[in-house]
């Protein structure tokens, strides 16, 4: 058991000197306003899937609306939560989640002030919405990149939730492909309009995992989506040209160093 223990705790302080040293390491974005970094991107997470009956669905928008937000905003106030986003499955699928919360911390740490109201209210929730809709799975995540907006969605947004699995691959060299290959192409989306803003998340605690990363896309609306293969085509093509981008695209050919798990397509009920 002590042996157990110390191999986990030894790929937590890895995990976490590999987080560090690549926030140390981001470029500065320049020619950007002051306003847009109004507070320091959070670097911790925690993602829970909620489940709820087909006959509940209709009461989950309201109640998350009219009860959960709130909750939510009260402790992002005080201080508990850096930030929150709350996605909901546009279509039923019993294999999939119906709600997706992704709460953000300035880092990990503060996941502790979590910890304490997780002890009496399992997913934030309380003891009348846990007959409607329950977690179904909670993961502690790292935020390797965001896009400084989570906001932008109108009513026509539509979200992608990607999963992903990366083992065997080592988790600090999957963080590196993460800054050398995934963030230059979202980065590139972005760029082309095809996505609004992007979340990429890594679980810090990996191994035999389900979900052990975690991509959030926003598409303008469903015509954006359905030009997403074209515009990643596209986007390819211009990173193609930049070594460093390329030798991470042959080196996910050569050690498939993920594996797509099932997509969801959601909308955003609130965010901050």
């Amino acid at each position: 058991m002590l042996e157990k223990w110390a191999a986990g705790a030894g790929r937590m302080l890895a995990c976490a000197g590999v987080i560090l040293g690549m926030w140390h390491a981001m470029p500065t974005l320049a020619a950007v306003p002051a306003r847009t970094f109004a507070a320091p991107q959070p670097r911790s997470a925690v993602v829970i899937a909620y489940r709820s009956s087909i006959g509940n669905r209709p009461l989950l928008r309201s109640e998350v609306l009219q009860d959960l937000v709130p909750r939510l905003e009260g402790w992002r106030r005080d201080g508990t939560i850096a930030g929150y986003q709350l996605l909901c499955n546009s279509f039923v699928d019993a294999k999939a989640w119906d709600l997706l919360a992704v709460l953000t911390f300035r880092d990990f740490a503060g996941i502790e002030g979590w910890r304490n109201i997780e002890r009496t209210s399992p997913g934030g929730l309380t003891a009348r919405e846990l007959h409607l809709f329950a977690p179904i799975s909670e993961y502690l995540m790292d935020v390797v990149q965001r896009s400084h907006s989570l906001q932008s969605g109108g009513n026509s947004a539509v979200f992608l939730v990607i999963p992903y699995v990366f083992s065997p691959t080592p988790l600090e060299r999957y963080l590196q492909y993460a800054q050398g290959y995934i963030v230059p192409e979202t980065e590139g989306w972005m760029r082309h309009g095809n996505i609004s803003s992007y979340g990429i998340y890594v679980n810090r605690f990996y191994p035999d995992e389900p979900v052990q990363s975690l991509l959030v896309l926003e598409y303008k609306d469903f015509n954006a989506l359905s030009n997403r293969e074209s515009v990643i085509e596209q986007t390819r093509r211009e990173l193609s040209a930049d070594p460093a981008w390329k030798s991470w695209s042959d080196a996910k050919d050569h050690e498939h160093m993920r594996a797509e798990k099932q997509a969801v397509i959601a909308e955003q009920l609130a965010a901050h």
